[in-house]
């Protein structure tokens, strides 16, 4: 059976720093699209993922670090 797009993406961002565009890309999504999916993921797993912009390109990735919850609400 496929794995849905979703386990897909937590996968990857949960391997390493990922970059947005190669994201976005791979599973045929906008930009737009690819920040709702990880804001979904991180609210529905209560993950915490990190971003960080590098020469203009967005970077995300999953902080599975013990004891650490989602920022925010």
């Amino acid at each position: 059976m496929e794995r849905s797009k979703a386990d897909q993406l937590l996968d990857e961002l949960r391997s390493g720093w990922c970059e947005a565009p190669a994201l976005a890309r791979k599973f045929g999504w906008r930009p737009h699209t690819l920040r709702g999916a990880i804001s979904k993921l991180a609210k529905m797993h209560n993950l915490r993922v990190e971003r960080r912009r590098e020469n203009g390109v967005n970077h995300y990735r999953v902080d599975d670090s013990p004891g650490l919850s989602q920022r925010g609400g």
